[in-house]
């Protein structure tokens, strides 16, 4: 059974939201973070709603006669884990702005970004118009944002929404999003439907989730399990938090007696379901996959597992269906699977929390690592060159996966902060690490494997960074566990934490 002493789980959900509040995994409506984040997007839209209104002063401006703007002012919905409230304090907001059918995206992609660049509040602006999901990410009064774009072909809707708003109180622990529905996909092209996907997603498990307190308290435990683990990151090839969202999402589907369950029951439920689940069979929030579009709304591609070479696919459950986790590969699916078993076995024996959610044994059941080092000499190079190879790190984390070697990667980057610019002189430049234990099969008994010639298309993608200036090093190493640097060493092998991991 699940669990028998209903009581005593309600006690042990209790002692892990107090854990999840004092680790930050938890930040609460109150809290100083909340508020500047909720300004944020009230000076984002408010930014969005100034540059339409110029760019149509501009436009119509005749002998110093201006036409009048009549149009529907645009919106900010926010998504993904700050929608569910389950972000942590130094999590992004993922956005997006609807604007009316007069907003194209090329306009947004130039003309607003270029209105963005001037604001002496917007910060580490880069504008990736090309990407699968076109994205603006920029730093907004220490708030990183990335937003998306959409433009609706009917604005109705967006006018009743900005009118009954203006009706209601606003308060902080009350979101007045807007609605996103099927009649919002009507003319818009596959890029803006992809953009919409990400609120039409959060929106869904909002509605389909029935006991959102217990659900967010869960979530925000399993992303702190993922990111003490080395599972958290997109970007790595790993799994990110709407990755997660729907993973649980389903196991409160599938389980309507959930509804009734403290948070420590569904925990367990998670990792007692996804530690046996046979991948690459795709996990889904409804029955099938919906091929058909809504009315009027054009076809486009829908994931389908008979052309699909997915390794772990998680299904959208909204149209059009996408796998949400079509960059994990071989390497990335091995360590998950890993440690969603290690961790459903540790909760059948009744492991603490801090235990499941502060101390992982990564490092010291390795003996072989790669270690990759990115380092410049100046903070304007250092966050541009770390950016760009953490992007390409996917690839040789793939390259170094053969018959005989397999990669097991530990998804956490490290600042050695004894390098830092302010202490460590002009010339001392700043790092980030980067590590992936390295196993051999069969087990390596003597002699050496030069595994320098997988490296090279990825050292070639780095080398040809346009703007890569001097001062800019990237140094991929062989390594064994006791010489692993020593911030590794004390936090992970030696230190107080890793001695408390080893007698649990």
């Amino acid at each position: 059974p699940l669990y028998t002493d209903l009581e005593q789980e309600i006690a042990k959900s209790a002692e892990l939201e107090k854990l999840l509040i004092r680790n930050g995994s938890i930040c609460t409506c109150s809290s100083d973070d909340e508020r500047n984040r909720r300004t944020a997007i009230e000076t984002l839209e408010t930014l969005a709603t100034k540059w339409v209104r110029e760019r149509h002063h501009n436009d119509t401006s005749v002998d110093g006669q201006d036409e009048e703007y009549t149009g529907v002012n645009p919106t900010i919905i926010t998504f993904g884990s700050y929608s569910l409230r389950v972000h942590r304090r130094d999590s992004d907001i993922d956005a997006l702005c609807l604007f009316d059918k007069i907003i194209t995206r090329e306009m947004f992609f130039s003309d607003f970004v270029d209105f963005l660049q001037q604001d002496s509040r917007v910060s580490d602006l880069l504008a990736i118009e090309n990407a699968f999901t076109p994205v603006v990410k920029f730093l907004l009064n220490g708030i990183y944002i990335d937003l998306l774009f959409a433009s609706v072909s009917d604005s109705t809707k967006l006018d009743t929404f900005h009118n009954l708003r203006q009706l209601k109180s606003f308060s902080m622990d009350v979101h007045h999003d807007y609605k996103v529905d099927d009649s919002d996909l009507v003319g818009m092209d596959e890029a803006s439907v992809r953009s919409l996907n990400g609120v039409r997603v959060t929106q869904f498990i909002e509605q389909k989730v029935k006991n959102l307190p217990n659900f967010r308290i869960c979530l925000c435990a399993i992303k702190a399990w993922a990111i003490e683990h080395g599972c958290y990151s997109n970007v790595l090839g790993f799994l990110g938090g709407i990755n997660f969202a729907l993973l649980l999402a389903h196991v409160c589907i599938e389980n309507p007696e959930s509804e009734s369950w403290p948070a420590s029951v569904l925990f367990k439920q998670f990792f007692r379901t996804f530690a046996l689940w046979e991948f690459p069979q795709p996990v889904m929030l409804t029955q099938e996959v919906n091929r058909n579009p809504p009315p009027n709304v054009a076809r486009m591609h829908v994931w389908d597992q008979r052309e699909s070479h997915d390794i772990l696919p998680i299904l959208t459950p909204v149209f059009p269906s996408m796998n949400s986790s079509h960059n994990v590969a071989v390497p990335q699916h091995r360590r998950i699977k890993d440690e969603l078993i290690r961790t459903a076995i540790k909760l059948e024996q009744g492991c603490a929390w801090d235990a499941l959610l502060q101390h992982c044994d990564f490092f010291r059941r390795n003996s072989n690592f790669i270690q990759v080092t990115i380092s410049a000499k100046d903070d304007g190079q250092y966050y541009k060159w770390c950016s760009f190879c953490r992007s390409k790190l996917r690839l040789l984390i793939t390259s170094l996966e053969t018959r005989q070697t397999s990669i097991w990667p530990f998804a956490k980057f490290f600042e050695d902060e004894s390098c830092s610019f302010e202490g460590g002189g002009p010339n001392q430049p700043r790092r980030l690490y980067f590590f992936m234990a390295l196993r051999f099969t069969p087990p390596l008994r003597s002699g050496k494997v030069n595994l320098k010639h997988l490296t090279l298309d990825f050292l070639h993608k780095v080398n040809a960074f346009k703007g890569r200036t001097n001062g800019m090093d990237l140094q991929i190493s062989h390594t064994v566990q006791h010489r692993l640097p020593a911030f590794i060493l004390e936090k992970y092998i030696d230190g107080p934490t890793a001695q408390q991991s080893r007698d649990e």
